[in-house]
């Protein structure tokens, strides 16, 4: 069978052909062949993130653009500039000549560095080159200075839900966790709430726990301090810091703002920050347990080009992606001392009302639960590190009580505990271990 978007393009180009045919037949001449020019700039970054709090600005190091030279014969002395307009009307140019390049090779440019002024808004950066010209050959890149809101979106939300490949999904249990690189500026903070929206809410609801839930998690992305990113194959690679969750109830406007409250895993309101330091923001949905075959997706805005691979990575069938190739996720880190942005809130199930012992866990993990009234069903599920599901027990109108999953089969390392009920939901850190 055909798929639908191949049979389509056979239609259009098959309309196409009978058309020239037509003209052809009539006398007509067909209209001039059109010409596409190749650019000569490419892969232009200026920043880490789009958005960045005042207080952490820091010098842009890695202001950069690749050159092409699409000429059969060597070039030199190729003049670079990088052109920034700030949001008070002033501008600077950054500079760099590129000495030599052989016929039909590229490279990659980097400016100076450059402190920005902490100045509110956006800052625009055209980049140029003096041996082509024209706007096929210009790029341009904005960031932007927040009070005290990091963002890898540019605000604008797409004006279409992008949907995942699905036979991708299919293959990864309708499972996806999506991510946001974050880079701390030169002072210690707290992070207080993750901002993000929801494209198609109200085509995955379902009644039932834990099927409607978006695991909201904070990583640290260089544990070790040694300058590098952990994340090499799965988000497994990365310290947990914070696991809070968000409950839809399927009447969510499409990509409207929703913040959800961060806790440390000690239950304190925050999630403390080091200077200079990289955090992932995640979101990840485990459709396997709404099992009506399609995924959450989460609010993205047009494409973004970020210094750091991968910068707004995404997770199925156990592969690291770096995002989608037409979009960037919205997946916003607010910090202490500034309101979220208006938007719908969860606060989750009361952590006071689940303890999980013994930690590490060697042969069973035992589940204290103890809600304020009868659930029609709450579900517990042991997930891996990753948020995909090992382990799960249905209760049937329950309100308190102690369980047990067995874990004498699983290796050692994280795991992820879920309650989810009528009273809200929850996440939990498990050790395994003996």
């Amino acid at each position: 069978m055909i798929p639908n978007y191949l049979h389509s393009f056979q239609l259009v180009l098959a309309a196409f052909i009978l058309l020239l045919s037509n003209a052809s037949a009539a006398g007509q001449k067909a209209a001039p062949p059109a010409v596409f020019v190749v650019p000569s700039l490419s892969d232009a970054v200026a920043a880490y993130h789009y958005a960045t709090p005042y207080d952490h600005l820091d010098t842009l190091r890695h202001i950069g653009v690749r050159f092409h030279n699409k000429e059969n014969y060597a070039v030199g002395n190729v003049g670079l500039k990088a052109r920034i307009q700030k949001p008070d009307g002033t501008e600077v140019t950054l500079q760099r000549t590129l000495s030599y390049l052989p016929a039909g090779a590229d490279t990659f440019v980097y400016f100076p560095p450059y402190l920005p002024p902490a100045i509110p808004g956006i800052f625009t950066v055209h980049f140029t080159n003096s041996f082509y010209s024209g706007p096929a050959h210009t790029l341009l890149r904005t960031f932007m200075y927040t009070e005290r809101v990091f963002a890898s979106d540019n605000m604008v939300p797409f004006s279409e839900a992008i949907p995942p490949f699905i036979i991708d999904i299919f293959s990864a249990s309708f499972f996806e966790q999506d991510a946001a690189l974050y880079f701390t500026g030169p002072i210690e903070d707290k992070a207080t709430y993750i901002v993000f929206g929801l494209s198609n809410v109200d085509s995955v609801y379902v009644p039932e726990p834990g099927a409607n839930t978006i695991g909201v998690v904070l990583y640290d992305a260089d544990a070790n301090d040694d300058g590098l990113i952990d994340l090499i194959d799965n988000f497994q690679d990365l310290e947990i810091l914070s696991l809070t969750t968000y409950d839809f109830d399927g009447t969510e406007a499409v990509d409207s703002l929703i913040s959800v409250e961060l806790q440390d895993l000690s239950g304190n309101p925050y999630v403390e920050l080091e200077a200079n330091h990289p955090y992932y923001a995640s979101l990840f949905y485990n459709g396997e347990i709404a099992a009506h075959g399609w995924p959450v997706i989460f609010t993205r805005s047009t494409k973004e080009q970020y210094v750091d691979f991968p910068t707004t990575p995404r997770l199925y069938n156990d592969f690291i992606r770096e995002g989608w190739p037409e979009a960037t996720l919205f997946s916003r880190l607010v910090l202490e001392s500034f309101a979220p942005v208006q938007g719908r809130s969860s606060a989750g199930l009361d952590p006071g009302k689940c303890r999980v012992s013994p930690q590490p866990a060697s042969d069973r993990i035992r589940v204290n639960i103890q809600l304020d009234a009868y659930n029609e069903a709450v579900s517990v599920v042991l997930h891996d590190a990753l948020g995909r599901s090992l382990r799960r027990q249905k209760l049937v109108n329950f309100q308190m009580g102690e369980l047990e999953i067995d874990c004498r089969d699983l290796p050692f390392g994280t795991y992820i505990l879920g309650v989810y009920s009528g009273e809200g939901s929850l996440l939990r850190k498990v050790m395994v271990g003996r």
